[in-house]
């Protein structure tokens, strides 16, 4: 990699974490589709870098996914949830947020080192795995959290409307 290219990625790399960092401290709005896209993205992204490594990393990465999808189940309370303006919103898991953030510079670190490496390619692909698993663990904390939200707020409003 040049260094114009390193420079661009590094960039993009740091406009997409502040843009991750502005939206865990603000909260989202809620929507499934919203909180599925992410762990739906890292599953295909890392099915996709499954291909071309051994087969003892693509066992490595099913490992670590699922070790990453108990973990996200653990630490997926840490999540909040709440109501403005009758619209359920979320926060991440700050624990998860920062398990992600650290993944995600690993992985660009071990890309940026070692680019064409299979030791190095099995290795991304484990993390993916691990991130894929944890976000989606955290994913299934945000749902029923949320829906147990706007089942709350929704019950309270139509009981403040009836007469």
């Amino acid at each position: 990699m040049q260094y114009s290219e390193g420079l661009i990625f590094v960039v993009f790399i740091a406009a997409m974490l502040l843009l991750r960092v502005r939206r865990n401290s603000k909260g989202q709005r809620f929507s499934r589709s919203r909180v599925l896209r992410l762990p739906l993205i890292y599953l295909v992204i890392t099915a996709i870098s499954l291909f071309g490594i051994p087969e003892y990393a693509v066992l490595l990465t099913f490992a670590l996914g699922v070790v990453g999808l108990l973990v996200g189940l653990g630490l997926g309370e840490g999540i909040s949830v709440f109501t403005k303006d009758s619209e359920v919103y979320y926060r991440r898991s700050p624990i998860i947020f920062s398990a992600y953030i650290a993944l995600l510079l690993l992985r660009y670190v071990v890309y940026m080192l070692y680019p064409a490496s299979i030791t190095a390619n099995a290795i991304i692909a484990a993390l993916l795995g691990l991130s894929a698993g944890l976000i989606l663990g955290e994913a299934f904390h945000i749902n029923r959290a949320a829906v147990a939200a706007g089942a709350k707020s929704q019950s309270g409003n139509a009981a403040k409307r009836q007469p």
